[in-house]
């Protein structure tokens, strides 16, 4: 039995980013980050996608 494992690529036909809308109280709850840290987070995943062109 072979373990080899041969890596594939994404690219952006075969991928897909998912952004949920965020209510307003949900930036409240989130104790890991600031809410202005969280928000530019957010902001930040959806230009990588942007840049990457998962529309």
């Amino acid at each position: 039995m072979s373990n080899e494992f041969n890596y594939k690529r994404l690219d952006r036909n075969d991928a897909a980013l998912l952004l949920v809308d965020h209510q307003s109280g949900l930036i409240s709850l989130v104790q890991d980050f600031s809410p202005g840290e969280f928000k530019n987070n957010v902001l930040a995943t959806a230009a990588c996608g942007d840049y990457f062109g998962l529309w």
